[in-house]
């Protein structure tokens, strides 16, 4: 999984297979839970839809699909069912949301698609919760996700290699500022931090008066 360098904002995400490997993209624009919705979709369609005709009506088919894997990969019908009652309030959405790592609005959907909130109870939550601004963001939600790899790989390329940020930028044909926007802002950063791990540090000085 790679992260969208900067001038790629109006997309979410996309996914690709190429040769036999799978490939993400995901935007660091959004929320934390939206991006986590956004990867769950993405996952969707590289199992779902590899090899899919280009057609507008298999299209809009496979983006609904995608969402309704993504949905039951983040919110399980029968985890919903058996976490909360029907009609719950908005402070019960609110900490599953919390605990399920998706968006408020998102959560809400699903309990409206599980039967869990009628229609009308459902339009009443989301003018609740656009109200306290669930609708254009997360107010107090997760912090952004960061991969594990390449905290570890620029290192490990570094030291087992030789291979510095700039080899490996030059050996993919990108700039080091763009592989630092592929890999969610951490290429710079790892490097940064072993190079300050291997920098010597210097012993204090112990200081005595003498008369």
């Amino acid at each position: 999984m790679l992260s969208l360098p900067e001038g790629a904002e109006e997309v979410d995400a996309f996914s690709l297979w190429e040769d036999g490997l799978p490939y993400i993209f995901l935007s660091t624009m959004k929320t934390a839970e939206r991006s986590r919705f956004d990867l769950a979709h993405e996952l969707g369609h590289l199992i779902l839809h590899a090899g899919l005709d280009a057609s507008a009506n298999s299209e809009r088919n496979a983006e609904k699909e995608a969402d309704q894997f993504a949905s039951e990969l983040l919110m399980p019908r029968f985890v919903l069912r058996s976490s909360v009652g029907r009609e719950p309030s908005i402070g019960s959405l609110l900490g599953l949301k919390e605990h399920l790592g998706v968006s408020a609005m998102a959560l809400a959907y699903a309990f409206h698609k599980a039967g869990i909130y009628t229609d009308w109870s459902y339009r009443q939550m989301c003018i609740e919760l656009t109200r306290r601004g669930y609708r254009s963001g997360e107010p107090e939600g997760m912090r952004q996700e960061t991969s594990k790899v390449f905290g570890f790989v620029f290192p490990a390329l570094r030291k087992s290699k030789g291979l510095s940020l700039e080899d490996v930028a030059h050996g993919i044909g990108v700039s080091t500022s763009e592989l630092h926007g592929l890999t969610f802002g951490q290429a710079l950063s790892a490097v940064n931090t072993t190079a300050a791990e291997q920098k010597p540090q210097r012993s204090s000085a112990h200081l005595s008066l003498v008369r």
